[in-house]
């Protein structure tokens, strides 16, 4: 039953079925990795709930024409097995504290109804400030300093930030992508710190003058990634004695709100439908107009193959285009104009 309904009752830990151990990934570069500790701390103590089991198989196991349950137990010689009984019950105490430490209060472990209830609240509270005017980040140093063996990296780094708007800013939002990342500190000269809201990893600054167009300002921070212990599911795997791969989203704070590290279902999120900025504008033929391609449609279809393309498809100018000077956009005059004909046989979808 449990293997049915487990993920809709939220029962994902794996000590809530008999045997289970967490998913161990391996690879030719880190072997079992930090999982690997994992899964043989649950081996252990499922061993010896096993064993206290076949224990009290043996004690209560019928003998003789008596079925009975009380009159086997008051026949019970439990000196027979309290040795082994003893040993089982204190091996099954200490890798089963050992194992509730590490997995739900060193690492407090989330079901996926808790990350989708996480996701959502945070949407519900932050995706507002997705269209405020934010800094862009244009110059970015980090010094990284990598200690594999006690699966830790530790960020010290500088960002240069610029209003590129039109308006002046007067509130910088951070926050972090990943969950396995700490912000330590955070240096933002001429700026207070308006909310920190550590259970989402976001925060808000207030300028105390704000930005002007075209300027710019340096913060410094300081971020770590650690696992401390083992994980009873996303075990550290970035970080190894032989190979680390991390990028910056799992190291780095981001400026400003976006829909990145949301809920990918919008029937899940509650928050409002992406901005246009935060989506890829959609492709369509340039052989059509966008009124000719309606939601939900698809273009006509191409000419049979047996009609060739005309020439007069295709056109190009009679003379180079002027190239623009350096620095400046081109003007849509000085761009040829190229359509290019369906190919034939084969329809073009909006």
């Amino acid at each position: 039953v449990l293997l049915v309904f487990e993920l809709s009752m939220g029962l994902e830990h794996p000590l809530f079925l008999y045997g289970r151990t967490p998913e161990v990934a391996l690879s030719d570069m880190a072997g079992a990795g930090a999982s690997g500790a994992a899964a043989w701390w649950f081996r252990l103590f499922w061993a010896s709930a096993a064993l206290l089991l076949l224990v009290a198989v043996q004690l209560l196991w019928p003998r003789g024409t008596e079925t009975r349950l009380a009159p086997r137990l008051r026949r019970i010689r439990w000196k027979r097995a309290s040795g082994l009984a003893a040993a089982a019950s204190i091996l099954f105490v200490l890798s089963g504290s050992w194992v509730v430490y590490n997995t739900l209060i060193l690492n407090p472990f989330r079901s996926s109804l808790d990350s989708e209830r996480y996701f959502a609240d945070y949407e519900k509270r932050y995706f507002r400030y997705a269209d405020l005017p934010q800094p862009v980040v244009r110059h970015v140093e980090l010094n990284v300093a990598l200690y594999p063996e006690r699966t830790l990296a530790e960020v010290r780094g500088r960002y240069r930030l610029v209003n590129e708007t039109a308006s002046p800013i007067a509130e910088v939002h951070v926050r972090l992508l990943n969950p396995g990342v700490e912000l330590v500190a955070l240096d933002f000269p001429a700026a207070r710190l308006e909310s920190d809201d550590k259970a989402f990893g976001y925060r808000i600054y207030r300028l105390d003058r704000p930005m002007a167009p075209g300027e710019a300002r340096t913060i410094a921070f300081a971020t770590r990634r650690q696992q401390r212990g083992f994980r009873a599911a996303g075990a550290e795997t970035g970080l190894a004695v032989n190979g680390t791969d991390l990028n910056s989203f799992e190291l780095t704070p981001r400026i400003g709100m976006s829909d990145m590290g949301l809920l990918e279902d919008p029937e899940t999120g509650a928050g409002p439908p992406p901005t246009s900025q935060s989506r890829p504008p959609p492709i369509r033929s340039p052989s059509l107009p966008a009124s000719a391609c309606p939601s939900g449609s698809r273009a006509p279809a191409a000419p049979p193959a047996s009609s060739p393309p005309p020439p007069s498809a295709i056109s190009s100018p009679s003379s180079p285009p002027a190239l623009p000077s350096r620095g400046s956009p081109p003007e849509a005059s000085t761009i040829p104009s190229i359509t290019t004909p369906p190919t034939p046989g084969m329809s073009t979808g909006c």
